[in-house]
């Protein structure tokens, strides 16, 4: 749970990875704890917490505008996304503006991974 981290992500972007047209994940902010696992909560106007995919080692300086690149290598869908109504009544949630480790939030963590249904989508 602490290599793991949760995104904000916008909807087109996350379209752009289900197609394969975008392979990595591209942040300015290096975290001290380098994940194994991105969890994207999808913002407007979805407004949930649909999608989780394991990443391979990240690639440090990527290009000009980015600090840190993970390369994409599974893709999981949360069968039934949670909204950002249940999502801050069930377990307090706020979306983050950078990153935050799931170790924040680990009832939603086990309930995602006990409770969930999720599809894999290999590339």
């Amino acid at each position: 749970m602490k290599n793991e981290i949760l995104y904000s992500l916008k909807p087109q972007y996350m379209d752009m990875i289900l197609k394969g047209d975008k392979t990595h994940e591209y942040r300015n902010v290096i975290p001290k704890v380098i994940p194994k696992r991105l969890w994207f909560y999808i913002t407007k106007p979805k407004y949930q917490l649909e999608y989780i995919v394991d990443v391979l080692e990240p690639i440090f300086k990527p290009d000009k505008d980015s600090k840190i690149a993970f390369p994409i290598s599974k893709i999981y869908k949360i069968q039934n996304p949670i909204s950002l109504k249940d999502l801050r009544e069930k377990y307090n949630f706020t979306p983050p503006q950078g990153f935050v480790y799931m170790s924040k939030y680990p009832n939603l963590y086990y309930d995602i991974m006990n409770n969930f249904n999720y599809e894999q989508n290999l590339r």
